[in-house]
């Protein structure tokens, strides 16, 4: 799949909005999962961009501390404004979707700021995730890490925690990884 221009990209926007609003996080889930692997084979930062929002929506509604809070019903709100006029704005204006992703995940990133209960926000904790997904789909690390803009050293850390890395060698040689990734890539 070629993702050239943003039709694909609004159209699951579309998708994510739908699913926020209707608080299907396992929707969510599956969509952020989806638009990283075709983020990594188009090399689309955008598109990983957006499988972070994707997924950090995910983890704002399976997470009961952000559902339970007073302001929780007024801050959904104006996450799904924020959703639906990037579509808008950007089917008129091409330009306006990369901006208004970055603006999306700024809010994002203040709402866990605000409200999260962990040290390390969600914006980052996504950013490791993924990175280490686009080293397990192929890239190597310091690829992986430029390509999700996180920090190398984090993400080694990450994967040296993870049952995921090692049960990846474990069923896959290198050559096996390199003809899965050159498969996925035609």
């Amino acid at each position: 799949m070629m993702v050239k221009d943003n039709s694909f990209i609004l159209s699951k926007l579309k998708i994510i909005n739908k699913a926020f609003e209707e608080d299907d996080s396992m929707l969510l889930r599956s969509e952020s999962n989806e638009l990283i692997k075709t983020a990594v084979q188009e090399h689309d930062k955008e598109l990983a961009k957006t499988a972070l929002i994707a997924y950090c929506l995910h983890k704002i509604l399976s997470k009961s501390h952000f559902a339970a809070h007073e302001d929780w019903p007024k801050h959904k709100k104006n996450l799904l404004m924020t959703i639906k006029e990037i579509r808008l704005k950007s089917e008129k204006d091409s330009s306006y979707l990369v901006k208004g992703i970055d603006e999306l995940g700024k809010e994002i990133q203040e709402f866990d700021t605000k409200f999260g209960s962990y040290l390390e926000n969600l914006i980052e904790k996504s950013k490791i995730k993924y990175a280490a997904e686009a080293f397990y789909l192929g890239m190597s690390l310091n690829k992986a890490a430029e390509f999700m803009d996180t920090n190398f050293k984090s993400l080694q850390i990450y994967l040296s925690k993870t049952k995921q890395f090692e049960e990846t060698f474990k069923e896959a040689s290198i050559s096996k990884r390199i003809e899965k990734l050159e498969k996925a890539l035609r």
